[in-house]
């Protein structure tokens, strides 16, 4: 018989819960039995299995239902790659779920009874989430059962790998030396910082030499001083801090980070860093990875705004390379602009399930605001909303963007500040794909869906709607082109727009609704207009 891992995970209930009494209550503290005390955690990039508010299909919707078990294999979901494994470490979170009862979900392997333990509990209407290692069937297969209508959202960092059966020889392959076939077997490995795909230390797996933690008890100041007491990171020394629910003020100076220090929080919504007055909520140096964490900035008495030297969620110092992923930026401001990231000359940026929200009464405001580097976005939702001053989602000099799955929503009261969804000068290329930005703006003011002033852009599949203005406009002189494949472009003063003949327009297989697309050198192949009239080889 294979001896047994018993993983203890301590549940609070929440006394909406306790006191429901429509069913028996799950107990608080349980066991789940894996096939073995060998597996060892293997980490990988945070990554979304399922979220049911998407549409429906076997990891989106529709919602769980009430006495309701859905499954979910692990290996064969949108995550790649990922083996068959004893377990899974999830992040859990429900949402939209029906408020007139209490009630709690249970993850547990396919084809096994369902324990009588909850993974996350509910009550109050507002999303929950909870992390779990859920075991899995012998296929990587999950059920989750849900005592009430909710939507369900999964979220893996990792798994727990059933190794081989009996070795009877070890071969040193990459990155190790020594082994054996019989006795006792020696291997030294090379663990130097995340490796490549010929060593031990596979590029695609996070790996960290030491891991910090630190509790709402230590505040803002504690976590500051948890970074700045790590004195000797390094590409083979990467440290992660782990950082517990609760709220983190910074407003002393922000939280700056450090070069191979690596800082997650315990989920959005759930660890909070916030910041007020002219100081961002996060100060970026070096090369972090950001993760499970909202980041706060409150510039109620006005920060200045991003193009005057004020504060936003996040700053980027001039060198430095960040990743974001699932975490929530907050910017606000009742006077002056806000940005949600706002960088100089860094070498790239980069934001994975990402949410930015830009609210300010007058000033700049722009969900992304900055100059040089690289800037790369998948599945980032950007609002930005208020007065006076210009308005954009994505404002950029000098960058190079590519952004997929990605939305974009601006809308001003202003009347005279300028608004649009992005607004590009003097970078080297940009790609949109699967993105949908939208921008209206108070009467008078200039609006642009999105503008590329001396730079080649390629949009597909996306959707760019001005509800004045212009949809697309390519500002400049210079040679640059304009591709759009496959997508839907509105503005009803031009729905494309070129200001010189050295800017060449290419269109096929989109709708152009609203006004005409003006340019001395455009080419349309299979384009309908807004009353769905077709133009088969020329431009509404």
């Amino acid at each position: 018989m294979k001896p047994s891992l018993s993983v203890i995970v301590t549940l609070l209930l929440p006394l909406n819960v306790l006191a429901a009494g429509r069913e028996r209550i799950p107990v608080p503290n349980w066991s789940v039995n894996a096939t073995s005390n060998r597996a060892a955690f293997v980490a990988i990039t945070p990554c979304r299995i399922v979220d049911t508010r998407n549409a429906n299909g076997s990891y989106g919707g529709p919602a769980l239902a009430a006495g309701g078990v859905r499954s979910f294999n692990v290996p064969a979901g949108p995550c790649g790659a990922l083996p068959v494994a004893v377990a899974y470490s999830l992040n859990l979170t429900i949402a939209n779920y029906d408020v007139s009862s209490a009630g709690w979900i249970t993850g547990y392997a396919t084809g096994t009874p369902r324990p009588f333990v909850s993974s996350v509990n509910f009550g109050s209407g507002s999303p929950v989430a909870n992390a779990a290692i859920v075991p899995a069937s012998a296929t990587g297969s999950i059920d989750v059962y849900a005592s009430g209508t909710t939507h369900l959202i999964i979220d893996i960092n990792g798994y727990f790998p059933e190794p081989a059966g009996t070795i009877t020889g070890v071969t040193a392959g990459a990155g190790l030396s020594g082994g054996g076939s019989s006795g006792t077997v020696t291997i030294s490995a090379n663990f130097g910082g995340n490796g490549v795909a010929t060593t031990v230390a596979r590029s695609d797996h996070k790996h960290y030499e030491r891991t910090i933690i630190v509790s709402p008890s230590a505040g803002g100041a504690g976590l500051q001083a948890a970074i700045d007491g790590i004195t000797d990171a390094s590409a083979s020394n990467t440290y992660l801090v782990k950082v517990e629910p609760g709220i983190y003020d910074v407003s002393s100076g922000g939280l700056s980070t450090k070069a191979w220090v690596d800082v997650e929080g315990s989920g959005e919504g759930m660890t909070t860093i916030r910041a007020a007055a002219t100081v961002p909520a996060l100060f970026v140096v070096g090369n972090p990875e950001v993760r499970f964490v909202t980041l706060e900035h409150d510039g109620a008495a006005g920060p200045g705004g991003p193009g005057t030297g004020g504060a936003g969620s996040v700053i980027l110092s001039s060198g430095s390379s960040a990743r974001f992923s699932h975490v929530t930026l907050i910017a606000k401001a009742i006077a002056g602009g806000a940005a949600g990231v706002f960088f100089e000359n860094p070498t790239s940026l980069t934001l994975n399930d990402v949410t930015i929200i830009v609210e300010a009464g007058t000033g700049d405001k722009a969900g992304i605001n900055g100059t040089g580097g690289t800037v790369t976005l998948d599945r980032v939702k950007m609002s930005v909303s208020g007065g006076d001053g210009t308005s954009y989602g994505i404002l950029g000099n000098t960058i190079n963007l590519t952004a997929a799955r990605t939305s974009i929503d601006v809308e001003t009261t202003s009347t005279t500040g300028p608004a649009g969804g992005i607004k590009l000068t003097a970078g080297e290329s940009a790609s949109l794909r699967d993105v949908d930005a939208s921008v209206s703006a108070g009467t008078g003011a200039t609006v642009v869906g999105a503008e590329f002033s001396e730079v080649s852009a390629k949009i597909a599949h996306s959707q760019i709607s001005a509800a004045s203005g212009r949809g697309i406009q390519m500002s400049g002189t210079g040679f640059h082109e304009l591709r759009v494949e496959n997508s839907s472009i509105a503005g009803p003063d031009n729905t494309i727009h070129a200001a010189s003949a050295n800017k060449t327009i290419r269109a096929a297989g989109s709708q152009l609704n609203g006004g005409a697309v003006s340019a001395a050198t455009a080419t349309c192949a299979f384009i309908w207009d807004e009353t769905f009239t077709n133009f088969a080889s020329s431009c509404p």
